[in-house]
């Protein structure tokens, strides 16, 4: 019996697939996100979504997206294009060399250049699915050291300042869309399929470009400013001296609801002579809230020379403050006079350490009139006259 052997030839044919349709896409920024462990760089994905069921042969892409300077709060910002794995497009598809551009109006704009263009029919294909080709990586850096502006749990970039948006057509240069159609390179670029995804970007309410004090004598006065505000019902003012745990609330500074304007905002306190922290809580209509602290201690000095200030409020009723300062150690007499020269209350008769000194008075079982507080120290003597009105 002969063996009979049977040879199966298969025979494949390859040719180039020629697209004929403009396909239609989603050009998208997600996943943005801090990275809190280091602080000074954030990160975001850049998808390509084919949402059609025409084919789309992905030839070239160049990107161009605006974002606000101030996002590098005080730093220089720069750009990495991170491959860390999970890039679909093929090495020489993908774009190349950013740079930070100047709009020349507060803005910057980030430019990607076009990758170089293979040859025909060498493109990559789209998949049609629901999440589309990841184009890159981007990680956004900023040269400022961390603790220029001290926010609680929070990086040195500002995202709320981010603003990114595609830069598109009439602007020049623009995103720009390559597809292979016919065997062409050809620009299918349509603006209205491109979209920023901030969904991941943790915002905050209020965005706080600067906080600062200044000292004359025992007076504190604090500064801050914001950018933006997102349903901001104010700022507690705490307090605490250096070295305690414990923080006390002093006061409270009305915000001002939702506003893209920038805002300035005024907090004045009187302190004794010593050393201080101060931090901002800011709190938003839903109860949430945020911390910021002044990143400077605040230090108030011995007094240079005796001195009393005029009583706050004046005229009152009933309750008055009083303020003195003296510069050593020594006997003071505080007392209240009625406007026949007649003693009312001895307030203070004591010896007082060198410092600034604060103390109420009461009027609540005086009638209406005209007092007189004289302050006493040795040779020094001052007079301040007060308006008691119910």
């Amino acid at each position: 019996m002969k063996k009979i052997t049977l040879i199966a030839i298969v025979v494949f044919s390859f040719t180039t697939v020629l697209y004929s349709q403009t396909p239609d896409y989603q050009l998208v920024a997600k996943n943005f996100g801090p990275l809190e462990l280091i602080g000074n760089y954030i990160s975001f994905d850049i998808y390509l979504v084919h949402t059609d069921t025409t084919s789309f042969e992905y030839a070239a892409g160049e990107y161009y997206l605006n974002f606000q300077t101030a996002v590098a709060n005080g730093g220089v910002l720069s750009y990495l294009i991170d491959d860390d794995g999970s890039i679909n497009l093929p090495p020489n598809l993908r774009p190349r060399n950013p740079r930070i551009l100047d709009n020349n109006d507060g803005t910057s704009r980030l430019m990607l250049s076009m990758n170089v263009l293979p040859g025909s029919g060498n493109g990559y294909v789209i998949p049609q699915n629901p999440v589309g080709v990841k184009l890159m990586r981007m990680l956004l850096f900023t040269s400022a050291p961390q603790g220029m502006l001290i926010r609680i749990d929070f990086p040195d970039i500002h995202m709320v300042d981010l603003r990114l948006s595609w830069r598109e057509s009439p602007s020049t240069p623009s995103t720009n869309i390559l597809s292979y159609i016919g065997g062409s390179a050809v620009n299918v670029t349509n603006p209205s399929r491109h979209s920023i995804d901030s969904s991941g970007l943790r915002v905050y309410p209020v965005e706080l470009t600067s906080f600062s004090h200044s000292v004359t004598d025992n007076t504190v006065l604090l500064e801050w400013a914001t950018a933006s505000e997102i349903n901001n019902s104010g700022f507690e003012v705490l307090k605490k001296q250096s070295g305690l745990e414990y923080w006390s609330k002093i006061g409270f500074v009305k915000g001002n609801g939702t506003t893209s304007e920038p805002n300035s905002y005024l907090f004045k306190d009187k302190l004794n002579t010593g050393r201080y922290n101060y931090r901002l809580k800011q709190l938003d209509y839903n109860g949430n809230f945020e911390y910021f602290d002044l990143n400077n201690e605040v230090v108030v000095g011995m007094p240079s020379k005796f001195g009393m200030s005029q009583n706050y409020p004046n005229p009152f009723n009933p309750v008055t403050k009083i303020t003195y300062e003296i510069p050593a150690s020594a006997d003071v007499k505080l007392f209240i006079y009625d406007n026949a020269g007649r003693e009312v209350i001895i307030l203070v008769s004591r010896f007082q350490e060198a410092g600034y000194y604060t103390v109420d008075f009461n009027g609540s079982n005086l009638s209406s009139g005209v007092f007189y507080c004289k302050l006493e120290s040795g040779t020094f003597s001052a007079i301040r006259k007060l308006v008691l009105l119910k």
